[in-house]
């Protein structure tokens, strides 16, 4: 007797996640309490079945937004994340995608690096102008702004009162760099 012939089939089926852009995502320079733009990370179903998420996370400094729900094969979603320092140097988390399916989600790293700017004034206060005439002004005197931190400084105004008077000036300094402002004494009033 000659058995009977039996066909079998089957297809194999696998579900995977890929993040992109590519893995790290670097939100540089970011001054501490402040939070940075938010950048976008794609999630996507590479496999061939349905994707269960169950969340999408990361750990403090990082925040992101959430998502749950299916992907279907070659389906994606975007979750944006961003950088929020609440102190100095470098930060690194990890981005997961958690999952019903059992699917070890790919490590997705996250850096950034909390600074800070830091004013210096010199020469060191005070600033004597010595004796000057009434109604007459001073010779202009500089006084130096360093930023000898690690942020950039952003200087929106540089203010005194009456009788003295500053150069204007707004604008950026980096950090390690200066910038100069000359001030004016014109006195109206005898005596200090």
């Amino acid at each position: 007797i000659t058995p009977p012939s039996y066909s079998l089939t089957g297809t194999g089926e696998q579900t995977a996640i890929t993040l992109t852009p590519a893995s790290p995502m670097n939100f540089g320079n970011q001054a501490i309490n402040t939070t940075s733009a938010s950048q976008v990370v794609t999630v996507t179903n590479t496999g061939t079945t349905p994707l269960n998420v169950t969340s999408v996370a990361t750990t403090a400094p990082f925040t992101t937004s959430t998502f749950a729900g299916p992907l279907a094969p070659g389906g994606s979603t975007t979750v944006n994340v961003a950088f929020a320092p609440t102190s100095l140097g470098p930060a690194t988390a990890a981005l997961v995608v958690n999952n019903s399916d059992g699917l070890t989600p790919p490590i997705y790293t996250l850096n950034g690096t909390g600074v800070q700017p830091v004013i210096n004034l010199t020469p060191a206060s005070p600033l004597d102008f010595g004796n000057q005439l009434l109604n007459t002004p001073s010779a202009s005197l500089p006084v130096t702004i360093t930023n000898t931190g690690t942020g950039t400084l952003h200087v929106t105004s540089v203010s005194t009162a009456a009788p003295f008077s500053v150069s204007a000036f707004s604008g950026s300094i980096a950090p390690n760099a200066s910038a100069i402002v000359n001030v004016t004494f014109t006195p109206t009033s005898l005596g200090a």
